[in-house]
């Protein structure tokens, strides 16, 4: 099978090589392990919700060293640091 541009998580495994995969949609399928790749994104912690993490109320733009409008703040995954997306 040949890779594809999508991430999903594994939601279960089986001993029979099969598993449960769900993708940042919510929606889940099922595959076999031997179609799926190891993540290349490794030391990422499973239980944070990527999609709802927030900026500190104290971390600064790496650009303009601001703290406000940290709605549009962007973070690195793996960091700890934040661009404001129009300084970008």
């Amino acid at each position: 099978m040949l890779a594809q541009p999508k991430i999903y998580k594994v939601v279960q495994a089986e001993p029979n090589g099969i598993v449960r995969l769900q993708g940042r949609c919510g929606r889940t399928m099922v595959n076999n392990l031997v179609n799926c790749a190891p993540c290349h994104l490794p030391g990422i912690d499973p239980s944070i919700k990527h999609q709802r993490a927030s900026p500190d109320a104290n971390l600064a733009c790496e650009i303009c060293h601001f703290t406000e409008s940290e709605e549009t703040m962007l973070l690195c995954d793996a960091g700890g640091t934040g661009w404001h997306m129009h300084g970008l």
